[in-house]
Order: structure tokens, then sequence, then C-alpha cells
């Protein structure tokens, strides 16, 4: 059910229960919901920084991740480089020889 749905019925309930139009197995079931309610509330707030505490960590791993692209192509250019400029000496030096 959507939240500002229930939070109307709830309300409601309150309001009868202020004017004293809610029998008494009426009041009980509202106490139990209310109970039940509070006792959600509370679990999918615990769940709520659980994923937030996750969503932290893959944040900073994203972060890492980014770092290690970043010097691996660096790392990949420079190979390139040192790969042409050692065939380069070594063509030259052959030549030098022949």
């Amino acid at each position: 059910m959507h939240s500002d749905v229930m939070s109307t019925i709830i309300i409601s309930l309150c309001k009868q229960l202020r004017a004293g139009e809610l029998s008494a197995s009426d009041q009980y079931e509202l106490s139990k919901f209310l109970e039940l309610t509070s006792e959600l509330v509370v679990e999918q707030d615990s769940r709520i920084k659980e994923l937030e505490s996750k969503l932290i960590y893959c944040i900073q791993e994203t972060e890492i991740l980014k770092k290690f692209i970043t010097q691996k192509e660096f790392m990949d250019e420079f190979i390139i480089y040192w790969r042409t400029e050692w065939s380069t000496q070594l063509y030259n030096f052959i030549q030098e020889r022949s």
C-alpha cells in the first residue's frame, strides 16, 4: 500500500480513537498495527544505514579502480613507447654494424 494512503488511514483511525469511536478490539488491533509499524520503521532505518555504508564502500572502491585504470593506461603507453624506442635503437644499431 502506498505510504500516503497508509498515513491517511492511520490518521483517520487515530482521530476515531480520540473521539472514542473505536471498539476495544479495534483499539487493540490499532495498537498492534502501530507497534509492528514502529518495528518496521526501525528495521528499515537500520537497513538504510547498512546500504549507505555499502554505497560509501562501493564509491571508494570505484575511485581506487579509476586510479588503477589510469595507472594501467599510463603503463601501457609507456610500454608501447619503450618497445618502439627499443626497436628503433636496435634497428639503428644493426644498420650501423652492417
